[in-house]
Formats: structure tokens, C-alpha cells, sequence
């Protein structure tokens, strides 16, 4: 591993000589402070993010320009050094080692990406993380953020801040985020913060993707926290935090085709898991005591040779709903593909949005679609759905159906086509 180069380390003694007698008068010993107000930036920007008044009193005032060749071949920057990046800035060779401290703050739409056989290593402490953020300090969505798409253990991100990025999309529209996630990556990302950003604060559209360790990261005043492959749910828990974002929603999915293919469980988080699009489930998913689940106009959840496991408790019920939660808001849930479901202590509201290709049984719509699986449902509520609340069709079946409570359905509750084949039927 390298420090840098000779011609960089010589530019930052003088820098670095000051940080070892911060606060000192000229004799060497310690002043009272009155002029140390200049270098926690108290004049750089209403939040002193370019100061370094968040990251261990790195001073800024003497910032070097910093450049691709800089960077690659197994490169350190020293802690509590600070950089100016004015283009483009791509690692494309070597680990990149950021020590504590460290600022760097990026013009206007200027990116940083990670590819090829580049990987990064921060390592950034609670006193003292390591901050990327924009040169101007009082614009949101001012440069464009950081792209990574390679996968190795080195890519480790701790006490990081992303702030001020997501100026532009990364691949088609509505993708500008702070971080961009691609191609099958691998980074463990922990006690880290993106705020600010223009556009969401994380953004990953390949199920391939590896956030290891996503842990203790928080995401605030961006315009979403997250807009994630819905195969990738299972990383987030509760030691994550949301605040003050435009949407405060998990945004999932992409495309009609993405799958939540992988065995895996969704906890219950401070916010919702959003479906932007219609999504399938093709493995096992199990649902949280209290995870919520919304879907935007014309998406649905679509059970297809997949299992879903929805079990909550009386006081945390699992629950589907629209974003608007107004009836037909959304499709509903469908099994097709021979596909099961065990929903229990949950509630299923503002579904039967479906039209054309989307309908359940000729042209009725239902909360529940169950088109081709088996339904085992109790201590649920269906209800405020366009259409039916629930519809089996022959080649179904639903079991149970105990404390089970269909309310303001506009069409009715149940419609089976063979009513022998739905416990619901007889427990009405």
C-alpha cells in the first residue's frame, strides 16, 4: 500500500504541521481558541459540511487537487486530508484506502466512479468520518455521487458521509442517486450517512448486487432512501434509519419481470416497502410481524410458483395497501403457477385495481386473486378493494378462513367458482 505520491505528501506538509498544533499560538502552546472559529468553517455554508466541523476538524482552507492518477495502483489518503476533485474521477486499479477524517468535495455533476479492478476502503471513525460531499456546501443534488460496480472484500465503507450528490441520472431516467450500485457489486456499507442527495440516496436495480453487513446507515433529507431490486429487501433491519426524506418508502422494483427469487425474510422497518411496478415471487418470502407493504398504481404482487408466508400479530398485523389507499389503487395480490400463501393477523386494503390482462376472473377484480394455488387465510381483514374481496377460481383452493373479516369490498366479499374448494364460503 502507498501514501499518495512524493510531489502530493510535500504539498501537505505544511497542512499536516498545522493539524498536529491546532489551536496553538505561535510559541507552540495552546491559544484560547478565539481564532479557531475560521477553521471549523462557521463561515463555509449553513451546514458546515465543507469545514470539517462533521469530520474531526479536517481544515479545508488549503484543499489539493485531486485527479485519477492520484488514486490508483493501491493509493492511502492520509486522515484528516482534504481534496478538491474538479472532473471526472474514475478507480479503475489497486485498493484505494481513505483514512479518517478525510474531505472531498466534488464540483457540479462531477462523478466518482469505481469499476474494473478498483475497490475503496474507508475507514472512518464516529469522531472523525470521512466525508464526500460537494463544493458548494448549501446546494442539494450539486455533484453527482459515486458508481460502483466491482465485487471484493476490500470494498468496506465505515463512518462515510455522501452528502449533496445525485445531480444526474447513472443509467436511464429516475436513476440520479449518491450511490450507485450496479452490475453484481460487492460493498459492506456500516455507520454511514446520505443526505441531501437529488435524487434517492442509494440506488441498486441488480438482483446480483452484495450489501453485506448493511448495517447502522442513516438516510436523510434525500428524495428517497432507497430505490432497490425487491430481491434485495432482505439486507435492510431496523438498525437503519429515515428521516426527512421526500418519500419516506423502501422504493423495490424496476421492471414487471423482477423476482423475489432468493429464500429470504423481510423485517418490519420504520418505514414501507413501496412496489413501484408489478413484482413476482418465485422462492420462499416470509413477512415480518408488522412490515408494510404498498404498491403504486398498477402494481401488484404476483405469487407465481413462489411462496409467500404473511404472519403477523394482533397488534402488528402484516399489511398490503395502495400508496393512496383508495379502493383499486392497486392490482391485488394474485397466485398463479401453482403458488401458495398463509396469510394470518393481516390486513389486505385498496387492491382490485385491475384492468385488461390484470383482471382476476373474467373481467372481476379482487383484493385476492386466487387463480391457481392454495390460500390458507385466518385473522385477516379484506377490505375497501374494487371488486371482490377475494376470488378462487376452480383449480384452487382456500383453507381456513377463521376470523376472517370482509368489509366495503364494492362488489362482495367472496366469489368462488367452485364454492366447494373455499372454506371462506362456508364461513360467512
Amino acid at each position: 500500500m502507498r501514501t499518495m505520491t512524493a510531489v502530493k505528501i510535500a504539498a501537505l506538509a505544511a497542512t499536516m504541521t498545522m493539524f498536529a498544533c491546532k489551536g496553538c499560538g505561535d510559541d507552540g502552546s495552546a491559544n484560547n481558541g478565539n481564532n479557531n472559529g475560521s477553521n471549523n468553517g462557521s463561515n463555509n455554508g449553513s451546514n458546515g459540511s465543507n469545514n470539517g466541523s462533521n469530520n474531526g476538524m479536517t481544515d479545508c482552507t488549503e484543499a489539493q487537487p485531486l485527479g485519477p492518477s492520484d488514486i490508483s495502483g493501491g493509493q492511502t489518503l492520509p486522515a484528516h486530508t482534504c481534496w478538491d476533485v474538479d472532473s471526472s474521477l474514475s478507480l479503475t486499479d489497486g485498493t484505494l484506502t481513505i483514512e479518517e477524517g478525510v474531505v472531498i468535495r466534488f464540483a457540479q455533476d462531477v462523478p466518482f466512479k469505481i469499476s474494473g479492478a478498483g475497490h475503496l476502503k474507508v475507514q472512518g471513525t464516529a469522531d472523525a468520518p470521512v466525508l464526500f460531499t460537494s463544493q458548494d456546501p448549501t446546494t442539494p443534488g450539486f455533484w453527482q455521487g459515486v458508481s460502483i460496480s466491482t465485487k471484493s472484500s476490500d470494498n468496506t465503507w465505515d463512518h462515510l458521509i455522501i452528502e449533496n450528490a445525485g445531480s444526474g441520472d447513472w443509467q436511464g431516467s429516475n436513476s440520479s442517486a449518491a450511490l450507485f450500485v450496479k452490475e453484481g457489486a460487492r460493498v459492506q456499507i456500516t455507520n454511514s450517512t446520505f443526505r441531501g442527495s437529488g435524487g434517492t440516496g442509494l440506488f441498486a436495480s441488480d438482483p446480483g448486487v452484495e450489501l453485506d453487513g448493511f448495517d447502522s446507515n442513516t438516510f436523510e433529507e434525500n428524495k428517497s432512501p432507497l430505490h432497490i431490486h425487491a430481491n434485495l429487501a432482505h439486507v435492510l433491519n431496523g438498525s437503519n434509519s429515515y428521516s426527512n426524506n421526500d418519500t419516506q418508502a423502501i422504493l423495490l422494483s424496476f421492471s414487471n419481470t423482477d423476482e423475489i427469487s432468493d429464500d429470504q425474510t423481510w423485517e418490519a422497518l420504520e418505514l414501507p416497502y413501496q412496489f413501484t411496478v408489478t413484482t413476482q415471487v418465485t422462492g420462499p418470502l416470509k413477512l415480518s410481524p408488522g412490515a408494510k407493504l404498498t404498491f403504486e398504481d398498477g402494481a401488484a404482487l404476483r405469487i407465481y410458483g413462489g411462496e409467500v408466508t404473511a404472519e403477523g400479530s394482533s397488534s402488528d398485523p402484516v399489511v398490503f395497501t395502495g400508496v393512496s389507499e383508495d379502493p383499486g389503487s392497486w392490482v391485488g395480490i394474485t397466485l398463479e403457477g401453482t403458488s401458495s400463501a398463509s396469510l394470518a393477523n393481516a390486513e389486505v386494503h385498496a387492491g382490485g385495481g385491475g384492468t385488461g390482462a390484470n383482471t382476476c376472473l373474467g373481467s372481476d377484480t379482487a383484493g385476492i386473486c386466487v387463480l391457481d394455488g392454495t390460500l390458507d387465510i385466518k385473522d385477516t381483514l379484506v377490505s375497501n378493494n374494487e371488486g371482490y374481496g377475494l376470488i378462487v377460481s376452480s383449480r384452487s383452493s382456500v383453507s381456513d378462513c377463521s376470523g376472517v373479516t370482509f368489509e366495503s369490498n364494492t362488489s362482495g366479499d367472496v366469489l368462488a367458482e367452485d364454492p366447494t374448494k373455499s372454506d371462506c364460503m362456508s364461513s360467512m
